[in-house]
């Protein structure tokens, strides 16, 4: 399996979106990650920015997954200023066999669209950095080919499952960058009260 991907993002502060973004891979894995700071601009962006770097370090450096975001909890618990902390939302992808592991720490929900219908993940977890040690919390299930998954932050709030429900006929064939620009423009033509950043990512099953 393969997957394509496309990543749109709006900030309301002008010099830094407080959402970060990450997208890596390690051996037969993919990685698809989104954190948001602590409100907006610069310190929020350095904060979500800094929990995304350490994560990929570790992961790369053949860390599991348990103890690399239990590292960076910790670095984030050691780091408070009382109002350090960040949600965490990754999928890692098994391109072997589509078999997907959801993280969601203090996020919004992932939505996969199969067959014109909305499947929604979603777990209850604290941001990372609020307390000192946290379990890991996951979802699994094994994708099929050219489904559609979306990684959102909350600056979409419950208004983007309307919002998939109303566009989703669209995007039969469409690229996912293509898709996430659409999605993003239409978000767009309602008032924002917060940043907004959204991964759209198809699985294509390699012939």
């Amino acid at each position: 399996y393969s997957i394509e991907y496309g990543v749109s993002q709006y900030s309301k502060d002008p010099l830094a979106c407080g959402d970060s973004y990450s997208l890596f891979t390690m051996l037969s894995k993919q990685y698809f990650a989104l954190s948001d700071g602590m409100g907006q601009g610069v310190k929020a962006s350095e904060d979500s920015k800094l929990t995304l770097k350490i994560l990929r370090q570790l992961i790369s450096n053949g860390v599991s997954l348990k103890s690399a975001i239990q590292s960076v909890n910790a670095l984030l618990k050691i780091k408070n200023r009382n109002d350090m902390f960040t949600t965490l939302d990754m999928i890692e992808v098994d391109l072997t066999n589509a078999k997907a592991t959801f993280i969601k720490y203090g996020c919004c929900p992932t939505y996969i669209l199969r067959n014109n219908e909305i499947i929604e993940i979603e777990t209850k977890a604290l941001p990372i950095g609020i307390v000192p040690t946290i379990e890991l919390t996951v979802e699994k299930t094994r994708l099929i080919e050219n489904d559609l998954l979306f990684m959102v932050t909350d600056g979409f709030n419950e208004s983007f499952i309307e919002l998939l429900e109303d566009s989703k006929m669209f995007f039969e064939e469409d690229h996912p960058q293509e898709i996430a620009t659409f999605l993003m423009n239409r978000a767009l033509e309602s008032q924002i009260a917060d940043d907004l950043s959204m991964i759209v990512l198809r699985v294509i099953k390699q012939r």
